[in-house]
């Protein structure tokens, strides 16, 4: 790590030297900028940006070059990659653009205003900000700092306020090959004896200074500046116990994955086992399969191995029984329900609702045309609890066999064979 060339007292170039005064004791040195004045009166009003503005003369200074993309890309794509950053740590991140830096006098006035390209909180809950502006002396300072010197050069004067303000980490990026001077970005890290010169930041520990750059300035962003950018975020997440399981987004983006590779891996397991039974699989069957995400795999498998046809296999999908809406009133009994107190629709407490309720299953669905419901049995038309750890319900495998069916290859081709007690076997 090195001094800043701003401050370095036997800097090569004269236009570097370190200030024999503090900067803001000087006339505001600014390349590239242009003086106007601008009365305290009319500050409020005015909506255009500066550089920086001094109360004593009331003299504003604004870069003389008109606002381009060549100046406005990098703090644009700043943003971007501090929302990416955010949801891979887990924890939000607040970009505020050129906001006013505020010093108040001893009077409480406007000493002076200085606005910077990009700041950045990386805890935006901790910090304290009071007002429209960040008042430096009383507000918390932003983590990050970005200043754009694509035709100006704020090692100069600017620089240096910054420093006598405690800023803690300033980024100077000069973006191309046809900016003032060689393209790169400088991170100048505050130590005790002023601004230092880091090859990595210490607000985002591991990004480099040419990582950096390469990110605010690839058009478009290649795969290994986001994966640098993966890494520093997940690092960052890492050391404060957060992950992207925290942001909202990425975890409803994982929930969504997730549920589409438990779909697929359903699809592929039900064509592959009606092919392999012989059965013609028609170019609308994953889709079918697709909509049955309420029910669990097994249970999709245990229709497929006990279907006849592909058409048998939708009408057992279409006609599963569906879980119970009406739950009567539950009634405030000290004592658990039993099996015959369920079965008539009495004495549930809610426990036994949310614990017992959908325990009875259908013995003979009528859905599949086998046999009769008793009165008795129609509260029980829900799915069992043991469905949805692993056993198929009586609806998905009505007619197989009470033997499990053999997955031999043989035993796929000949399919479902009839039993002597009137049920389907597999062989």
């Amino acid at each position: 790590m090195k001094r800043s060339a701003a401050f370095t007292p036997d800097a090569s170039s004269s236009s570097v030297q370190a200030p024999r005064l503090p900067a803001s004791g000087r006339t505001p040195d600014l390349p590239g900028c242009e003086s106007f004045h601008l009365p305290a009166s009319a500050l409020d009003a005015y909506d255009g940006r500066f550089e920086f503005w001094d109360g004593l003369t009331e003299t504003a200074w604004k870069v003389r070059e008109p606002t381009s993309i060549w100046h406005e890309q990098p703090t644009r794509r700043l943003t971007r990659l501090a929302e990416r950053v955010a949801s891979l740590r887990g924890s939000p991140i607040e970009c505020f653009g050129s906001v006013d830096l505020l010093r108040l006098d001893a009077a409480g006035g406007k000493r002076w205003i200085m606005q910077a390209d990009e700041i950045l909180y990386l805890h935006p809950g901790r910090a304290r900000i009071s007002g429209p502006a960040v008042v430096v002396g009383e507000d918390t300072l932003p983590d990050v700092v970005l200043e754009v010197d694509h035709s100006t050069d704020v090692r100069r004067w600017k620089l240096g306020v910054y420093q006598e303000c405690s800023f803690p980490e300033i980024w100077v990026a000069v973006p191309w090959d046809h900016s003032t001077r060689r393209p790169g970005l400088t991170i100048h890290v505050r130590r005790d004896e002023g601004y230092a010169e880091a090859a990595e930041s210490r607000a985002f520990p591991g990004w480099t200074a040419a990582a950096i750059h390469r990110a605010l300035t690839e058009e478009p962003i290649s795969a290994e500046a986001w994966g640098a950018t993966e890494r520093v975020a997940r690092a960052m997440g890492g050391r404060e116990g957060t992950s992207p399981e925290d942001d909202p987004i990425m975890r409803s983006v994982s929930r969504r994955a997730e549920a589409k590779g438990r779909a697929d891996a359903m699809v592929d397991a039900v064509l592959a086992t009606l092919r392999q039974r012989g059965i013609d699989v028609p170019a609308d069957l994953a889709d079918a399969v697709r909509r049955t995400a309420d029910l669990t795999l097994d249970a999709v498998l245990a229709a497929a191995l006990a279907c006849a046809d592909a058409d048998d296999f939708r009408r057992r999908l279409r006609k599963r029984p569906r879980p119970c809406r009406d739950v009567p009133a539950a009634l405030d009994m000290p004592q658990r329900p039993g099996r015959e107190a369920l079965r008539k629709g009495k004495g549930l407490t809610p426990q036994a609702t949310a614990t017992r309720w959908s325990r009875l299953v259908l013995k003979d669905s009528p859905l599949l045309g086998l046999g009769r419901v008793r009165p008795a049995d129609r509260i029980a038309q829900c799915d069992s609890p043991r469905q949805r750890h692993g056993r198929a319900p009586r609806w998905a495998t009505a007619g197989a066999p009470s033997e499990p069916i053999s997955m031999e290859p043989q035993a796929l081709e000949r399919g479902p064979q009839p039993d002597p007690a009137g049920g389907i076997g597999g062989g």
